[in-house]
């Protein structure tokens, strides 16, 4: 497998954290299942391969949505590729995906979702604009356009991701209360707003961190 990742440009740098590929070997045998650990990340996953298989907790296979958004995972989930691997990805920053997908993101928290069934015109628009293009770094081009044009056509409280990047800059090692009394809102309020824009609470988000540090570092 062929894994890289592309730093987004200046205008999407906010949004998103970065835009990355995997892509299989020609005659290559098929990887081993792989277990995905929650990052406090939602992805925006374009895939022009054969589908994915995601294994359910009764055991169960089900082939993954072609094109799909991977909402924020609080628990872990067995993915495994079944032939041609030829994926584009978006990782969001946290809250970064308010500006392209207008839905409460707690909605797609443990879910992974059709992007169809999110936004039909959103997924026409990316595959239009990127179905001319002969390789994924050139989509990537492609979809960097699109994402760009509809910042500019929706602004963005930037409130609870400017409190999300604290939290990321922190690791997790953050007093959230702190943070909501910093941001002249009461803890509630602010469980509430990031529910909405991030899919997880603070307080769960920082404790996502702190175990992706754990999980990262050499000495363990």
């Amino acid at each position: 497998m062929r894994y890289n990742e592309f730093q987004p440009n200046r205008a999407l740098s906010h949004l998103v954290e970065c835009f990355w590929t995997l892509e299989s070997d020609p005659g290559a045998d098929l990887p081993q299942p792989e277990r995905l650990l929650p990052d406090g990340c939602v992805e925006l996953i374009l895939n022009f391969g054969e589908r994915f298989q995601e294994y359910m907790d009764d055991g169960r296979r089900e082939a993954q949505p072609r094109h799909l958004v991977v909402g924020q995972m609080t628990q872990p989930i067995l993915i495994a590729p079944v032939g041609v691997v030829q994926l584009l990805g978006i990782r969001f920053h946290p809250g970064g995906t308010v500006p392209f997908l207008r839905i409460p993101m707690q909605e797609l928290t443990n879910r992974v979702t059709d992007l169809e069934a999110l936004s039909g015109e959103f997924k026409r628009d990316l595959l239009c604009r990127i179905d001319a293009a002969s390789s994924l770094l050139l989509k990537i081009g492609a979809v960097e356009k699109v994402l760009a044009e509809r910042v500019r056509c929706c602004p963005q409280d930037s409130r609870v991701m400017s409190l999300a990047a604290k939290i990321v800059q922190k690791g997790g090692r953050v007093s959230v209360d702190r943070l909501a009394t910093d941001a002249g809102v009461s803890s509630r309020q602010l469980e509430r707003r990031f529910l909405l824009e991030v899919g997880i609470g603070p307080n769960l988000l920082c404790r996502i961190l702190r175990f992706q540090q754990i999980f990262r570092d050499p000495r363990n």
